[in-house]
């Protein structure tokens, strides 16, 4: 199902994946499908969540500024590239209509969270969660991308914007552990 979601995504785009497009492409009923994805929200986040544990994994070295940069480079390419924020609305998506609500988007979210988890656990960074991460760096770069303001990605290496939010990240850090 994975593979025929993939081909669909990269011929139609991801907003206009559906089930019974997968459903065909992989040569199964749709009913196939549905049973195991209710929405194509669901489907398109599963598939990415495979994509996003597998393919890009996180450096991990312990340095939280460097680590969170380097974090906050992928997914500002991730998002800027065509179809990028399909991730962001299926997300929306499927806490709005699939039958767990919230939870449902939240699994889908997990193999990230679990990596982020890793950075600040090597960093020792117990003053950040990786709620934090998500409001203080992923939040920021959908808000950009939405607006069409993410930098090309060449020039995404030496953003500025970029690299003021793991300074922040650092500097929220640091203003915790001082309480």
């Amino acid at each position: 199902m994975h593979a025929a979601a993939r081909e669909l995504m990269s011929e139609l785009g991801p907003e206009r994946l559906t089930i019974p497009a997968v459903a065909e492409r992989a040569g199964v009923h749709a009913t196939t499908v549905y049973r195991r994805w209710q929405t194509a929200e669901a489907l398109l986040l599963d598939v990415l969540a495979e994509e996003i544990s597998t393919q890009a994994p996180l450096a991990v070295t312990g340095d939280l500024h460097a680590d969170i940069l380097r974090y906050a480079r992928s997914v500002a390419v991730a998002f800027g590239r065509p179809g990028g924020l399909a991730v962001v609305h299926a997300l929306l998506a499927t806490a709005r209509t699939h039958p767990r609500g919230v939870d449902a988007a939240r699994f889908f979210a997990e193999p990230r969270a679990e990596q982020i988890a890793a950075i600040l656990d090597a960093s020792q960074a117990v003053e950040i969660t990786v709620n934090d991460i998500f409001d203080l760096v992923v939040a920021p770069i959908v808000v950009w991308a939405s607006l069409g303001a993410i930098p090309t990605t060449t020039a995404v290496a030496e953003h500025d914007a970029l690299r003021r939010l793991a300074d922040n990240v650092v500097a929220i850090r640091n203003a915790r552990a001082r309480r």
